[in-house]
């Protein structure tokens, strides 16, 4: 919806009081630059959207001038709604800033910052996705789907993950690898180094104030849902996990957890160090390298007394082309058959 339409619902007949009244000239003017501004950032949505039809090439920084002439135009246009209707629409510049936080956050990578440390999977919402990554995030989804039955759990999200690493004093190292990570003539014995000191400041990093509460809390919720006896797997949701890469087996998932809140924590930073582990960042460096600095969320589901599990592929990673999915399975849990630790069923 344009201004236009947004300004049809206006009680226009509330400004035209005594006190309200102005020159005819000025209204009409002022009207004119709610529409300059409106038309201005109409054709800075309709630019972006032609250049997302694929026939024409930018980058970053398009994107970035884009948003901050789209702010500007839309600043305008706020400011100039408020001097027309003589500040009778105040809140839409709380609005304004609202959205502006939000679109900024994205751009500079940090709204898998911005939100609760907690999150159970049937309140999240896709706004939530950079909270709570790729494998809650479709979790989540399939909560709503009644013939899908998904173990209860909630998500560690990565406002701990960056929690942690300030309240730790573990920021400045992980700014160095990410940037060392970035280089293209990198120190790879370096690079290890940093890898290895990250991992080990994470695995004896001390929890936020108050989050072990929290945590308790989720716990104690978890249980009273009953069934049988509570043991949770805390599994790795990273923010490209399972979305446009799979990062399958790459990070670290921690089984049968029992259900305390520092149990539940140890178990989170194991997660959270698999992150910087060995295997992780070159499965990253070959198929995600420019992607920018990651982090790493944790769901936590009950565990299922499993007599069977396997992976599906959806596409036989021997045959691609042959549109046959594959089914590899065994008996018990599915852990052993995702490291290949045991011999599998194939169907």
């Amino acid at each position: 919806m344009d201004f236009r339409d947004f300004l049809k619902g206006f009680p226009f007949q509330r400004w035209l009081t005594p006190k309200a009244c102005r020159p005819l000239s000025l209204v009409f003017s002022q009207f004119r630059e709610v529409l300059t501004a409106n038309n201005q950032a109409l054709e800075i949505i309709a630019d972006m959207g032609e250049k997302l039809s694929g026939e024409y090439l930018f980058d970053l920084r398009y994107v970035e001038a884009t948003v901050e002439e789209l702010i500007a135009a839309m600043r305008r246009a706020i400011g100039a709604i408020n001097t027309l209707t003589q500040d009778q629409c105040a809140t839409l510049h709380e609005v304004f800033v609202s959205m502006e936080a939000r679109v900024r956050a994205i751009l500079t990578k940090r709204d898998d910052r911005e939100g609760p440390p907690l999150l159970w999977l049937a309140e999240v919402e896709t706004r939530h996705w950079p909270l709570v990554g790729g494998k809650a995030a479709h979790l989540s989804e399939l909560l709503n789907n009644p013939k899908v039955r998904v173990p209860e759990g909630f998500v560690i999200t990565s406002r701990l993950f960056h929690d942690v690493l300030d309240l730790n004093g573990i920021r400045p190292e992980f700014d160095l690898f990410e940037q060392a990570l970035a280089e293209s003539d990198v120190n790879e014995a370096q690079l290890d180094m940093l890898r290895q000191a990250l991992q080990e400041k994470v695995l004896s990093a001390e929890p936020p104030a108050g989050f072990l509460d929290a945590l308790a809390g989720f716990l104690q919720r978890l249980a009273d849902l009953g069934g049988p006896p509570l043991f949770l797997a805390v599994r790795s949701s990273a923010q490209e996990e399972d979305m446009d890469f799979s990062f399958a087996g790459q990070f670290h998932s921690e089984l049968q957890v029992p259900p305390q809140a520092e149990a539940v924590y140890r178990a989170y930073l194991q997660v959270a160090a698999s992150l910087f582990g060995a295997k992780a960042i070159r499965y990253r460096r070959q198929v995600f390298p420019e992607g920018g600095p990651m982090s790493i969320a944790a769901c936590c589901q009950r565990m299922i007394p499993a007599r069977a599990s396997g992976i599906i592929y959806s596409v036989d990673p021997m045959e691609p082309g042959s549109q046959k999915m594959v089914v590899v399975g065994a008996l018990g849990q599915g852990q052993a058959v995702v490291e290949g630790q045991v011999p599998t069923d194939f169907f």
